[in-house]
């Protein structure tokens, strides 16, 4: 890993730390709800694999306009996850923190959409994952989204066969 991914990392977590800092004790019951998540999310990763975690088995909303207090509450979530990412013994990853925030949004009704993508052509390889409402992005920048290309379509194996791939831009309750 290059000094400038490390440092970007670094960046990162810093800012993390200073918004957890910034959260009003009345949030904290969220955060403790997302470091269960997390840890949830972590535990199903490990045993089961990707395919079987991101399998939505909660309704999606409907599309639509979002209500600014829908914005909000999807944002509060943001930060509780964040918050609890720092304090858990686990690296609680963007795709960690991404399968929870959808699981969340979801519940609430809202048409939670998770995308994957891989950095671009040229650039060391890197995976990442976020949240869009809407073609929004949710849990992260769009600054930082830019650098990724979303993945979709078919996967292909060693031996050139198509096989069809696990929706990796999952939404709206679409299973995986």
């Amino acid at each position: 890993m290059g000094w400038s991914v490390r440092l970007k990392r670094s960046a990162v977590r810093l800012d993390l730390v200073r918004r957890a800092l910034r959260l009003p004790p009345s949030e904290w019951v969220g955060v403790l709800r997302a470091a269960a998540g997390l840890l949830l999310v972590d535990l199903h990763l490990r045993r089961r694999g990707f395919r079987d975690t991101a399998r939505l088995d909660v309704p999606a909303g409907e599309i639509g306009t979002l209500s600014s207090a829908a914005w909000q509450q999807a944002r509060r979530y943001v930060r509780w996850i964040d918050a609890a990412a720092l304090a858990l013994p686990i690296q609680a990853r963007c795709l960690h923190r991404s399968l929870l925030l959808q699981r969340w949004l979801l519940r609430d009704g809202l048409p939670a959409a998770l995308c994957i993508g891989v950095s671009r052509p040229g650039r060391p390889f890197l995976a990442h994952a976020w949240i869009e409402l809407h073609g929004v992005v949710v849990n992260d920048t769009a600054a930082n989204i830019a650098d990724f290309a979303p993945l979709t379509g078919p996967a292909m194996s060693a031996d050139g066969a198509v096989t069809p791939a696990v929706p990796l831009f999952v939404g709206v309750g679409q299973p995986a």
